[in-house]
C-alpha cells in the first residue's frame, strides 16, 4: 500500500528543485559519517567535518541520482548500516523521478534481503541500533513469496534487469555493497582493539 502511494507520487519536477544538490565528495563524506566509509578518503571526510549534516531524505535522493554506480550502490550499505533510515524512504521517493524511484525501490528491497541473509553479523555490528527493515516494495515490484533471502535477491536482480534493460550482474552488485560494509566494519573493529 505504501509503495503504491510512493510510486504514484505527484508532480516530481516541482519537488526536484527542493532537494539539496550534493556533489559526489560530499555524498561520500555523509555516507562515511553514517557508517558507510568504504567509499571515502579521509581528506573528503575532514573537509566536510565542519558542515552541518545533510538530512537523510536529501542524502537518499542525492545518492540515488548519482552518476557513479559505486556511489549509487552504497544506498544498500546505508540501509544495512542505518536500518532506521527506512523511515525516510517514502519522503525520498516523492522527490525522485520514476527511474530513480525504481532504483531506490530495488536497492532497498535488496537491502531487506541482505539484512536477512547477514542478520547475525549485522545485529552484532549494530547492537541496539539494529532493527528489521520492513519489506516496503514486494507487492509493487511483483516479488514472489519465496522462502530464502538468496532466492529473493536473485529475483530482485531479475526484475532489475527486466525493468531497466540493464543486464549488469545486479545480484553481484547488491552482495558487494553488503560485503564491503561488513568487511569495513570488521577492519574497524580490529583497528580499535
Amino acid at each position: 500500500m505504501v509503495a503504491r502511494q510512493i510510486m504514484a507520487a505527484g508532480p516530481v519536477e516541482a519537488l526536484q528543485s527542493d532537494a539539496v544538490a550534493l556533489d559526489e565528495e560530499r555524498i561520500v563524506a555523509e555516507l562515511a559519517r553514517l557508517g558507510v566509509s568504504y567509499l571515502s578518503h579521509q581528506t573528503a571526510i575532514s573537509e566536510t567535518a565542519n558542515e552541518a549534516p545533510v538530512e537523510l531524505v536529501d542524502l537518499l535522493v542525492a545518492v540515488v541520482r548519482q552518476p557513479s554506480a559505486r556511489v549509487r550502490a552504497a544506498t544498500i550499505a546505508l540501509f544495512l548500516a542505518q536500518p532506521s533510515s527506512w523511515k525516510s524512504v517514502e519522503r525520498a521517493q516523492t522527490q525522485l523521478r520514476p527511474k530513480h524511484r525504481l532504483t531506490l525501490s530495488l536497492f532497498y528491497s535488496a537491502a531487506v534481503q541482505l539484512q536477512r541473509l547477514h542478520g547475525s553479523a549485522l545485529r552484532t555490528m549494530l547492537g541496539p541500533a539494529w532493527e528489521p527493515l520492513p519489506d516496503l516494495f514486494a507487492e509493487e515490484l511483483g516479488l514472489h513469496d519465496v522462502a530464502s533471502p538468496e532466492s529473493r535477491i536473485a529475483e530482485i536482480a531479475r526484475i532489475h534487469r527486466s525493468r531497466t534493460g540493464s543486464y549488469l550482474n545486479w545480484e553481484g552488485t547488491y552482495r558487494q555493497a553488503a560485503d564491503r560494509l561488513l568487511r569495513q566494519r570488521a577492519l574497524e573493529a580490529q583497528w580499535s582493539q
